[in-house]
């Protein structure tokens, strides 16, 4: 079955291919923006001071690797597409 998409832009030079590529990269980019807020507090800005922010968003940021790495390389079948706080709420809370 085909897939078929519809995409309205103002990009004016590149071809048809490479806007849908450009386009599906931004959707995953989201896909992990809100996978970094949701189950790492990637979007949780609990200090006053810049820095501090800073660095807890690497953290959430690092961790949110690690746990990527660990799932494509430790866990296995159906798990390796679960997302952290299903992994908590399944393996650690219980």
């Amino acid at each position: 079955m085909p897939v078929i998409y519809c995409v309205i832009t103002n990009k004016e030079n590149g071809n048809p291919k490479s806007v849908l590529v450009f386009y599906e990269e931004r959707g995953n980019i989201e896909k992990f923006t809100k996978k970094l807020k949701d189950d790492f507090n990637g979007g949780k800005l609990s200090h006053r001071e810049f820095l501090k922010n800073e660095i807890e968003f690497f953290i959430s940021s690092l961790s949110s690797n690690i746990f990527h790495i660990f799932q494509n390389t430790i866990l296995k079948n159906d798990d390796r597409k679960i997302r952290m706080n299903t992994f908590r709420s399944k393996y650690q809370k219980r």
